[in-house]
């Protein structure tokens, strides 16, 4: 009786931040659940160096490094750090291992992963192409897929590609079996002189032999067929971004998996495209701005599924170098068109590369974490049904953050 009258007093003084002690674990989980307060996690964070057009970015010593992060009772607190190879700007994190792309190496490295900390499971592997910049892992993590992004955002050559690569079973990574180059360029002088693959995605449903690329440099997003028994790709159809120098660039999905979601980086706007239940190519429906400020470029996109009654939403980064230039803007995504209402900007630190949600069941409660990689911080936000950001613990000092994946 006195554990419980306990337990009322401090929900009824808790402040939903950082809950106070409670005298036993069984009551502590109680006090976080009604708090609303999420358990704790380990996060791990790629760098990236400075974007090249950041002027107040200064790169630490330490730039090639990916760094583990705790969460827990609205703090965030730095573990160790990993010297994983030159350019460690993605990160996935799946069954037990943790996989880098080393885009100063063009290679991938995977790693297993044991109470936050990570260990080195096989040797790098080179991608079959220059500079990867994004890889995701098929349904079954039996292949990676890998965007090599090509040359410098002005040079002619060399082009991108899209590579497939082994996964071991020991979740080792391969060898490539395939590298399928793109060839071209679009209206952009600075940027689009060449192909730059910038993200590769397996169709959301396990079901559908699908892949996705976004090649920022052609204006395009190639649907693939995946043949697992040969390790191979096959051409389906390639839609174009929603206006010539938009800049695809990374790609998110409707729940019910029958609409995309595509970032177009210098367009700074989502653009909406539906799926075709056959063969999963892509017909442009519109595009819609992330932000109303000139100057900057978007970053990344995510959808977030709605769990526990909440909307669906989706979260757009933009990044720049003007102080208005960063933020992140809120969408609401139709259950059942997948249309989007814009909702809560949130005004971030400098350069919001990569954001990420996360979603404690237990408690109830929805984050979003924010890495600004020209100031060197990890904020975690509280996500509001309306979609705005409450900001709820904040981490600095990392080198150059670009990208996120929970352990």
């Amino acid at each position: 009786k006195l554990q419980f009258l306990y337990l009322i007093e401090q929900v009824l003084s808790c402040v939903c931040v950082r809950p106070p002690p409670a005298r036993t674990m069984r009551s502590q989980l109680a006090l976080l659940a009604l708090c609303g307060v999420a358990a704790s996690f380990d996060l791990l964070v790629g760098s990236a160096g400075c974007d090249v057009t950041d002027t107040v970015c200064v790169p630490p010593p330490a730039v090639d490094l990916v760094t583990t992060v705790r969460a827990e009772g609205g703090q965030l607190t730095r573990g160790a750090d990993l010297s994983a190879g030159k350019g460690p700007g993605w990160v996935v994190k799946s069954a037990g291992r943790a996989y880098v792309a080393l885009g100063g190496e063009s290679a991938l490295a995977a790693y297993t992963v044991h109470e936050g900390a990570l260990s080195p499971l096989g040797g790098k592997m080179p991608t079959g192409g220059v500079g990867p910049a994004f890889f995701s892992l098929s349904h079954d993590r039996a292949h990676a897929f890998v965007a090599n992004y090509g040359g410098c955002d002005n040079c002619t050559k060399p082009d991108g590609s899209v590579s497939v690569m082994r996964v071991a079973p020991s979740g080792a990574m391969g060898a490539v079996t395939q590298n399928v180059p793109h060839h071209g360029h679009s209206v952009n002088p600075d940027r689009q002189l060449c192909a730059h693959v910038h993200s590769v995605y397996p169709h959301p449903d396990p079901a559908v032999p699908v892949v996705y690329a976004c090649d920022l440099g052609l204006d395009t997003i190639t649907t693939y067929k995946f043949d697992a028994g040969k390790e191979a790709l096959s051409q389906v159809a390639v839609a174009s971004a929603s206006r010539p120098g938009a800049g695809p660039r990374h790609m998110a999905f409707h729940p019910l998996g029958h609409v995309a979601y595509v970032l177009e980086e210098m367009g700074n706007a989502v653009a909406v495209y539906d799926i075709d239940a056959a063969d999963g190519r892509l017909t442009f429906r519109k595009a819609v701005a992330t932000t109303a400020v000139t100057g900057g470029k978007a970053a990344e996109v995510v959808v977030l599924g709605g769990q526990g009654g909440a909307p669906i939403l989706l979260y757009a980064s933009n990044r720049g170098d003007c102080d208005a230039c960063n933020s992140v803007q809120a969408f609401e995504v139709h259950p059942a068109t997948g249309d989007l209402a814009p909702r809560a900007a949130t005004a971030t630190r400098r350069f919001p590369r990569g954001i990420e949600p996360y979603y404690d069941a237990a408690a109830g409660v929805q984050l979003l974490f924010v890495a600004s990689q020209g100031e060197g911080y990890l904020t975690q936000y509280r996500v509001g049904r309306d979609g705005a950001l409450a900001k709820e613990a904040e981490l600095g000092g990392l080198n150059t953050p670009a990208t996120i994946a929970f352990l």
